[in-house]
Formats: C-alpha cells, sequence, structure tokens
C-alpha cells in the first residue's frame, strides 16, 4: 500500500520561487533516507509531504493527515515547558487530562527527555530541544514520521536513543532527510539521493 507518492510536483515558496521534486513513490511501513546536498530538495520534499508548503502536481498521501507527525532539522517550541509542548500534541483528541499527562511523560521517556519536562525551550541545548520535539511527534502515534536531519544537533547518546526508536518503529512510515545515509545504514532503509 502506497503512503506517499509524488508525480511532477513542484513546490512554490512564498517569496515566489520554485522547486520541481523527484517523482517518488514510498509504500507503508517503509523506511526512506533522502539524501542529497544543501540545497537538493530533501527538507522540502519533507513539507510537501506534510502538506507544509505549496506545491503542483500530484501529490498522494495514503495516511490521514492527523496521522502524519513531521519534525524539522530546527524544530519550534513554545515558550511554555517542554512538558507543556508534548502534551499540547494531544491536547484536542478528547484524552481525560491523567491520560494525556501518562502519555506525554511516556513519550519524554522513549526520547530520553523525562529529565528536561519542566525547562523551557531556552534552558534547551540544541539536541535537547531534538528530543522534545520528538517526543511530540511520538506522543500523537502517528503513522508516519517525517524528519528532517534528526541526527544532526544529538550527541552519542541521543543518536543511539533515536536510531533505537528507527529501529523499533513497527508498521510506521519513516522518511528521514540527510545529507548522507551513513548514520541510519544500519537499519537498511532505502536510500532516495536527490542530487
Amino acid at each position: 500500500m502506497t503512503a506517499f507518492a509524488l508525480t511532477g510536483v513542484i513546490a512554490r515558496f512564498d517569496d515566489g520561487g520554485t522547486l520541481s521534486l523527484a517523482d517518488m513513490e514510498i509504500s507503508r511501513g517503509e523506511l526512506v533516507a533522502l539524501t542529497g546536498a544543501n540545497g537538493s530538495g530533501k527538507s522540502t520534499l519533507l513539507r510537501v509531504l506534510a502538506g507544509l508548503v505549496d506545491s503542483r502536481g500530484s501529490v498522494t498521501r495514503g495516511h490521514d493527515a492527523r496521522a502524519v507527525a513531521f519534525v524539522g532539522a530546527r524544530p519550534f517550541l513554545f515558550r511554555r515547558s517542554a512538558f507543556d509542548n508534548v502534551e499540547l500534541a494531544i491536547g484536542g483528541i478528547g484524552l481525560a487530562r491523567l491520560d494525556r499527562r501518562r502519555r506525554t511523560g511516556a513519550a519524554l521517556s522513549r526520547c530520553g527527555a523525562s529529565h528536561l519536562a519542566g525547562r523551557s525551550p531556552r534552558e534547551l541545548s540544541d539536541g535537547e530541544a531534538q528530543r522534545v520535539a520528538l517526543a511530540r511527534a511520538l506522543v500523537t502515534e502517528p503513522e508516519a514520521l517525517l524528519l528532517d536531519e534528526p541526527l544532526g544537533p544529538l550527541d552519542a547518546e541521543g543518536e543511539a536513543l533515536v536510531l533505537g526508536l528507527l529501529r523499533d518503529r513497527g508498521e510506521r512510515t519513516i522518511v528521514v532527510a540527510s545529507p548522507s545515509a551513513d548514520a541510519i545504514r544500519s537499519l537498511a532503509p532505502r536510500v532516495v539521493d536527490l542530487r
């Protein structure tokens, strides 16, 4: 079954610029590494898949939009605690407060970020912010996860943790943008080079 498919897609930007994207199909449950130099369209492609960039052409999404989570290379966090940032992602789905808090705590724990729960974004390093953003994505239990250079700001411990999360993805579709696939090669992704 198809998770995502792009045919003849041209991304359009607010400044009037455009970028033609490679035609591709991604199957449900697949792990795909998008590689290529800066400016090759990796981040833009992820944003098109997430529905965050206007585009022309055919974009097929086999997952409901609410079941797709995107984590940018420089994630945005609200001026609230790390815990609140994660909990906000599931605030409108009808869970009781106690269930939201349990699920939020579990997501932070999975990402090695429980100790960051009470901190504000300005108190977090780039790697810590990345862990919180990943927890915020995972707390929604997405069917598809789109990650833009997720290992960049992480230390060795954080990188090992994220690689473990990717390895244990179950049926989840994951698309990772990275300058090279070396960091996740052990997970045997399908590599799509956008040069």
